[in-house]
Protein backbone atom coordinates (compact mmCIF):
# COMPACT_ATOMS: atom_id res chain seq x y z
CA UNK A 1 0.00 0.00 0.00
CA UNK A 2 2.25 3.10 -1.49
CA UNK A 3 1.91 6.50 -0.24
CA UNK A 4 1.67 7.67 -3.70
CA UNK A 5 -1.19 5.14 -4.10
CA UNK A 6 -3.24 6.48 -1.12
CA UNK A 7 -2.69 9.93 -1.90
CA UNK A 8 -3.75 9.98 -5.67
CA UNK A 9 -6.86 7.77 -4.53
CA UNK A 10 -7.80 10.83 -1.96
CA UNK A 11 -7.12 13.47 -4.08
CA UNK A 12 -10.17 11.74 -6.23
CA UNK A 13 -11.84 11.79 -3.56
CA UNK A 14 -11.54 15.55 -2.52
CA UNK A 15 -12.20 16.56 -6.56
CA UNK A 16 -15.19 14.66 -6.27
CA UNK A 17 -18.74 16.36 -5.27
CA UNK A 18 -18.94 16.59 -1.64
CA UNK A 19 -22.48 14.97 -1.12
CA UNK A 20 -21.72 13.91 2.26
CA UNK A 21 -20.51 15.48 5.06
CA UNK A 22 -20.87 12.25 7.53
CA UNK A 23 -16.85 10.33 8.11
CA UNK A 24 -16.04 7.73 5.93
CA UNK A 25 -15.43 5.25 9.07
CA UNK A 26 -19.27 6.26 10.49
CA UNK A 27 -20.91 5.95 6.66
CA UNK A 28 -19.17 2.98 6.84
CA UNK A 29 -20.26 1.61 10.25
CA UNK A 30 -24.06 2.55 9.84
CA UNK A 31 -24.92 1.87 6.37
CA UNK A 32 -22.80 -0.71 4.25
CA UNK A 33 -24.05 -4.23 4.55
CA UNK A 34 -20.83 -7.07 4.64
CA UNK A 35 -20.46 -8.99 2.25
CA UNK A 36 -20.52 -12.80 2.57
CA UNK A 37 -18.01 -15.48 2.43
CA UNK A 38 -18.12 -18.72 1.04
CA UNK A 39 -17.77 -21.79 2.57
CA UNK A 40 -17.51 -25.20 0.29
CA UNK A 41 -18.09 -28.74 1.80
CA UNK A 42 -16.72 -31.13 -0.14
CA UNK A 43 -16.69 -35.20 0.15
CA UNK A 44 -17.11 -38.56 -2.33
CA UNK A 45 -20.37 -39.35 -0.47
CA UNK A 46 -23.00 -38.06 1.83
CA UNK A 47 -22.09 -36.65 5.48
CA UNK A 48 -21.36 -38.64 7.85
CA UNK A 49 -23.90 -38.32 10.91
CA UNK A 50 -21.12 -35.99 13.08
CA UNK A 51 -20.38 -34.33 9.71
CA UNK A 52 -24.22 -33.44 9.07
CA UNK A 53 -23.97 -31.96 12.52
CA UNK A 54 -20.92 -29.97 12.41
CA UNK A 55 -22.41 -28.97 8.60
CA UNK A 56 -25.74 -27.81 10.76
CA UNK A 57 -24.12 -26.06 13.14
CA UNK A 58 -22.49 -23.65 11.01
CA UNK A 59 -25.04 -23.40 8.05
CA UNK A 60 -27.50 -22.01 11.48
CA UNK A 61 -24.50 -19.82 12.20
CA UNK A 62 -24.74 -17.98 8.36
CA UNK A 63 -26.28 -15.02 7.35
CA UNK A 64 -27.93 -17.18 5.02
CA UNK A 65 -29.78 -18.69 7.40
CA UNK A 66 -30.71 -17.49 10.94
CA UNK A 67 -27.07 -16.50 11.82
CA UNK A 68 -25.30 -13.36 11.55
CA UNK A 69 -21.80 -14.91 10.50
CA UNK A 70 -21.41 -13.46 7.48
CA UNK A 71 -20.87 -16.53 5.16
CA UNK A 72 -22.64 -18.76 2.53
CA UNK A 73 -22.34 -22.67 2.72
CA UNK A 74 -22.37 -25.07 -0.30
CA UNK A 75 -21.77 -28.80 -0.28
CA UNK A 76 -22.38 -29.42 -3.85
CA UNK A 77 -23.02 -32.71 -5.46
CA UNK A 78 -20.33 -34.45 -8.16
CA UNK A 79 -22.52 -33.37 -10.69
CA UNK A 80 -22.80 -29.51 -9.47
CA UNK A 81 -18.63 -29.41 -9.45
CA UNK A 82 -18.75 -31.34 -12.98
CA UNK A 83 -21.08 -27.95 -13.97
CA UNK A 84 -19.83 -24.84 -11.80
CA UNK A 85 -16.51 -23.10 -11.83
CA UNK A 86 -15.46 -24.87 -8.99
CA UNK A 87 -14.39 -27.47 -10.77
CA UNK A 88 -11.35 -25.22 -11.59
CA UNK A 89 -10.91 -24.17 -8.50
CA UNK A 90 -10.74 -27.90 -6.82
CA UNK A 91 -9.34 -29.71 -9.58
CA UNK A 92 -8.40 -33.08 -7.91
CA UNK A 93 -10.87 -35.72 -6.57
CA UNK A 94 -13.36 -35.26 -3.96
CA UNK A 95 -11.79 -36.27 -0.45
CA UNK A 96 -12.92 -39.08 1.52
CA UNK A 97 -13.74 -37.35 4.88
CA UNK A 98 -15.58 -34.04 4.66
CA UNK A 99 -13.72 -30.97 4.44
CA UNK A 100 -14.86 -27.19 4.48
CA UNK A 101 -12.85 -24.39 2.51
CA UNK A 102 -13.32 -20.81 3.13
CA UNK A 103 -13.38 -18.56 0.33
CA UNK A 104 -13.57 -14.98 -0.17
CA UNK A 105 -16.51 -12.34 -0.80
CA UNK A 106 -17.19 -12.62 -4.66
CA UNK A 107 -16.48 -8.53 -5.03
CA UNK A 108 -12.44 -9.39 -4.25
CA UNK A 109 -12.43 -11.44 -7.08
CA UNK A 110 -10.08 -13.83 -5.36
CA UNK A 111 -11.30 -17.16 -5.93
CA UNK A 112 -8.99 -19.58 -3.90
CA UNK A 113 -9.71 -20.57 -0.89
CA UNK A 114 -7.51 -19.03 1.98
CA UNK A 115 -8.30 -21.81 4.58
CA UNK A 116 -8.87 -25.89 4.48
CA UNK A 117 -10.30 -27.95 7.41
CA UNK A 118 -12.06 -31.71 8.44
CA UNK A 119 -15.90 -30.61 8.65
CA UNK A 120 -15.94 -31.00 12.48
CA UNK A 121 -17.51 -28.89 15.27
CA UNK A 122 -14.26 -27.77 16.51
CA UNK A 123 -13.54 -26.49 13.23
CA UNK A 124 -16.83 -25.10 12.80
CA UNK A 125 -15.26 -22.83 16.22
CA UNK A 126 -12.60 -21.84 14.21
CA UNK A 127 -14.69 -20.32 11.36
CA UNK A 128 -17.03 -18.39 13.60
CA UNK A 129 -15.01 -16.39 15.62
CA UNK A 130 -12.34 -15.91 18.60
CA UNK A 131 -11.64 -13.58 21.35
CA UNK A 132 -9.69 -11.20 19.09
CA UNK A 133 -12.24 -10.72 16.28
CA UNK A 134 -14.93 -10.10 18.92
CA UNK A 135 -12.08 -7.40 20.36
CA UNK A 136 -12.18 -5.68 17.25
CA UNK A 137 -16.30 -5.61 17.07
CA UNK A 138 -16.30 -4.01 20.93
CA UNK A 139 -13.42 -1.45 19.61
CA UNK A 140 -15.45 -0.61 16.66
CA UNK A 141 -19.05 -0.03 18.23
CA UNK A 142 -17.36 1.92 21.54
CA UNK A 143 -16.39 4.63 18.21
CA UNK A 144 -13.43 4.34 17.29
CA UNK A 145 -12.60 5.87 13.94
CA UNK A 146 -10.07 3.48 13.03
CA UNK A 147 -8.47 0.41 14.38
CA UNK A 148 -4.88 -0.20 13.22
CA UNK A 149 -3.64 -4.28 14.08
CA UNK A 150 0.11 -5.23 14.53
CA UNK A 151 0.24 -8.82 13.80
CA UNK A 152 3.53 -9.21 15.53
CA UNK A 153 6.38 -11.09 14.13
CA UNK A 154 7.45 -13.20 16.70
CA UNK A 155 10.73 -10.35 17.03
CA UNK A 156 9.30 -8.42 20.37
CA UNK A 157 12.13 -5.36 20.05
CA UNK A 158 10.60 -4.85 16.57
CA UNK A 159 7.20 -5.21 17.39
CA UNK A 160 7.19 -3.29 20.13
CA UNK A 161 8.91 -0.35 18.11
CA UNK A 162 6.13 -0.02 15.67
CA UNK A 163 3.35 -0.84 18.66
CA UNK A 164 4.95 2.36 20.44
CA UNK A 165 5.16 4.59 16.96
CA UNK A 166 1.60 3.73 16.16
CA UNK A 167 0.14 4.42 20.04
CA UNK A 168 2.17 7.89 20.12
CA UNK A 169 1.45 9.00 16.67
CA UNK A 170 -2.54 7.95 16.87
CA UNK A 171 -2.61 10.09 19.70
CA UNK A 172 -1.22 13.32 18.22
CA UNK A 173 -3.30 12.88 15.16
CA UNK A 174 -6.14 12.77 17.58
CA UNK A 175 -5.21 16.39 18.63
CA UNK A 176 -4.35 17.81 15.28
CA UNK A 177 -7.78 16.21 12.86
CA UNK A 178 -11.01 17.52 12.76
CA UNK A 179 -14.14 16.13 11.94
CA UNK A 180 -16.06 17.15 8.53
CA UNK A 181 -18.32 19.72 9.59
CA UNK A 182 -22.24 19.98 9.13
CA UNK A 183 -22.98 16.68 10.73
CA UNK A 184 -25.77 15.99 12.90
CA UNK A 185 -26.86 13.86 15.73
CA UNK A 186 -29.30 10.84 15.41
CA UNK A 187 -31.56 12.59 17.70
CA UNK A 188 -31.17 16.01 16.94
CA UNK A 189 -34.76 18.16 16.32
CA UNK A 190 -33.25 19.81 13.07
CA UNK A 191 -34.90 19.38 9.69
CA UNK A 192 -34.71 20.67 6.39
CA UNK A 193 -37.86 23.46 6.99
CA UNK A 194 -35.68 25.02 9.81
CA UNK A 195 -32.46 24.74 8.35
CA UNK A 196 -32.63 24.90 3.87
CA UNK A 197 -29.09 24.14 4.50
CA UNK A 198 -29.46 21.01 5.75
CA UNK A 199 -29.28 17.76 4.14
CA UNK A 200 -30.72 14.73 5.41
CA UNK A 201 -27.83 12.56 4.23
CA UNK A 202 -25.60 14.13 7.05
CA UNK A 203 -27.93 12.98 10.01
CA UNK A 204 -26.05 10.00 12.06
CA UNK A 205 -28.43 6.86 12.23
CA UNK A 206 -26.87 5.88 15.22
CA UNK A 207 -26.13 7.09 18.97
CA UNK A 208 -22.79 5.46 19.49
CA UNK A 209 -20.56 8.46 20.20
CA UNK A 210 -19.40 10.27 17.09
CA UNK A 211 -15.41 11.45 17.82
CA UNK A 212 -11.89 10.70 16.71
CA UNK A 213 -10.33 7.64 18.60
CA UNK A 214 -7.99 5.35 17.37
CA UNK A 215 -6.81 2.01 18.61
CA UNK A 216 -3.87 -0.02 18.18
CA UNK A 217 -4.39 -3.83 18.44
CA UNK A 218 -1.50 -6.20 18.55
CA UNK A 219 -2.32 -9.86 17.43
CA UNK A 220 -0.23 -12.73 17.50
CA UNK A 221 -1.13 -14.64 14.31
CA UNK A 222 -0.81 -18.30 16.00
CA UNK A 223 -4.22 -16.92 18.33
CA UNK A 224 -6.40 -18.07 15.47
CA UNK A 225 -6.07 -19.70 12.62
CA UNK A 226 -9.11 -18.56 10.13
CA UNK A 227 -8.08 -14.87 10.83
CA UNK A 228 -4.61 -15.35 9.84
CA UNK A 229 -4.89 -16.87 6.71
CA UNK A 230 -7.91 -14.14 5.94
CA UNK A 231 -5.08 -11.57 6.63
CA UNK A 232 -2.37 -12.94 5.20
CA UNK A 233 -4.12 -13.74 1.64
CA UNK A 234 -5.90 -10.73 1.43
CA UNK A 235 -3.77 -9.17 -1.20
CA UNK A 236 -2.88 -9.76 -4.79
CA UNK A 237 -0.99 -13.11 -5.27
CA UNK A 238 1.94 -10.85 -6.53
CA UNK A 239 1.43 -8.26 -3.39
CA UNK A 240 1.26 -11.03 -0.97
CA UNK A 241 3.42 -10.65 2.28
CA UNK A 242 6.10 -12.96 3.58
CA UNK A 243 5.83 -14.93 6.54
CA UNK A 244 7.59 -14.29 9.46
CA UNK A 245 7.61 -10.03 9.01
CA UNK A 246 5.07 -7.18 11.38
CA UNK A 247 2.02 -5.97 9.33
CA UNK A 248 0.45 -3.24 10.07
CA UNK A 249 -3.54 -3.66 8.77
CA UNK A 250 -6.05 -0.51 9.56
CA UNK A 251 -10.24 -1.51 9.78
CA UNK A 252 -12.91 1.06 9.59
CA UNK A 253 -16.84 0.70 9.61
CA UNK A 254 -18.55 -2.93 10.05
CA UNK A 255 -14.75 -4.47 10.39
CA UNK A 256 -13.26 -3.35 6.67
CA UNK A 257 -9.97 -4.09 6.46
CA UNK A 258 -7.17 -2.84 3.90
CA UNK A 259 -4.64 -4.38 2.40
CA UNK A 260 -1.70 -4.67 4.63
CA UNK A 261 1.01 -2.04 5.29
CA UNK A 262 4.73 -4.22 5.47
CA UNK A 263 8.29 -3.54 5.49
CA UNK A 264 8.95 0.22 4.54
CA UNK A 265 5.14 0.76 4.15
CA UNK A 266 4.96 0.80 8.26
CA UNK A 267 5.35 4.51 8.48
CA UNK A 268 3.39 7.50 10.02
CA UNK A 269 2.91 9.24 7.11
CA UNK A 270 1.05 6.47 5.47
CA UNK A 271 -0.68 5.96 9.10
CA UNK A 272 -1.65 9.78 8.65
CA UNK A 273 -2.95 9.60 4.99
CA UNK A 274 -4.98 6.24 6.25
CA UNK A 275 -6.62 7.73 8.97
CA UNK A 276 -7.53 11.27 7.15
CA UNK A 277 -9.21 8.68 4.38
CA UNK A 278 -11.36 6.96 7.69
CA UNK A 279 -11.84 10.37 8.71
CA UNK A 280 -12.93 12.78 5.97
CA UNK A 281 -16.33 13.33 4.45
CA UNK A 282 -17.69 10.25 2.54
CA UNK A 283 -17.88 11.88 -0.86
CA UNK A 284 -18.28 8.86 -2.35
CA UNK A 285 -21.23 6.74 -0.99
CA UNK A 286 -20.83 3.13 -3.09
CA UNK A 287 -18.91 0.66 -0.77
CA UNK A 288 -17.59 -0.93 -3.93
CA UNK A 289 -15.77 2.41 -4.94
CA UNK A 290 -14.35 2.29 -1.52
CA UNK A 291 -11.15 0.32 -0.66
CA UNK A 292 -11.12 -2.62 1.60
CA UNK A 293 -12.12 -5.90 2.27
CA UNK A 294 -14.86 -6.99 4.92
CA UNK A 295 -13.53 -9.64 7.86
CA UNK A 296 -15.08 -12.64 8.37
CA UNK A 297 -17.30 -11.89 11.62
CA UNK A 298 -19.79 -13.68 13.19
CA UNK A 299 -21.90 -10.35 14.51
CA UNK A 300 -25.05 -8.60 14.79
CA UNK A 301 -24.21 -5.39 13.22
CA UNK A 302 -27.49 -4.06 12.53
CA UNK A 303 -28.70 -5.03 16.18
CA UNK A 304 -25.48 -3.59 17.54
CA UNK A 305 -24.87 -0.33 15.29
CA UNK A 306 -28.66 0.88 16.07
CA UNK A 307 -29.53 -0.39 19.67
CA UNK A 308 -26.73 0.08 21.36
CA UNK A 309 -28.67 0.71 24.54
CA UNK A 310 -30.25 -3.15 24.60
CA UNK A 311 -26.65 -4.36 25.01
Amino acid sequence: MKLQIWAVFLLLVQLSAAACNVPVFRYALERWPVAPYRAVVLKNSDLSSKERAAFDLLDRASDSQNGVLNLVLWNPQKEDMQRSDLKEVFPGKLPVEATVHLMYPLSTGLDKPFWSGKLTKESVAKIRGSAFRDRIVKTILAGASGVFILMESGDQQRDDKIAKELQEHTAKMVVSMQLPPGVVAADSPITSDQDPGFDPINRLRSKIPLKLAFETLRYDRKSDEVMTALLMNIAPEHEQPVEREPLVFAVYGRGRVLAPMKGQEINMDNVSTIAAFFCGPCSCQVKALNPGTDLLLDHDWERSVFKVDEL
